[in-house]
Parts: structure tokens; sequence; C-alpha cells
């Protein structure tokens, strides 16, 4: 299963939400810490599915030019 970055960012929401309901501060910023690792991942899936878009038109249109 694939996972995107929308399920990266519903993990730290759901991280955050803990954290807001945890009355130990080591155990709040354990999930606090752990929100922010999902949303970084959140934004480097962003960026490699931006550069694999990129990727994808350029070798399209070389393909395109070396079929004319």
């Amino acid at each position: 299963m694939k996972e995107l970055p929308t399920d990266y960012l519903r993990y730290a929401a759901a991280a955050r939400l803990e954290a807001a309901g945890e009355g130990l501060e080591n155990v709040r910023q354990k999930h606090l810490h752990s929100a922010a690792m999902w949303e970084g991942l959140a934004r480097t899936a962003d960026k490699v599915e931006a550069i694999r878009a990129k990727r994808l038109v350029e070798q399209s249109a070389q393909v395109l030019a070396l079929s004319q």
C-alpha cells in the first residue's frame, strides 16, 4: 500500500490530538515530536511527487521528440 502525503498529515493530526489529551509532559513531547516527523515526511513526499511528475513530463517530451 502506498502511503500518501495526506496519510502522513492524518498521522500527524492524530499525534497532535494524543498530545493535547496527555497529562505527562514527556509523553506529550513524544507525541509532538512524532507529529513533527509525520509533517516532515508529508513535505518530503510532496517534493518527491513533484520531482517524479517533472521527470515524467521531461521523459515524455524526449520520447515525443524522438518519434518525430
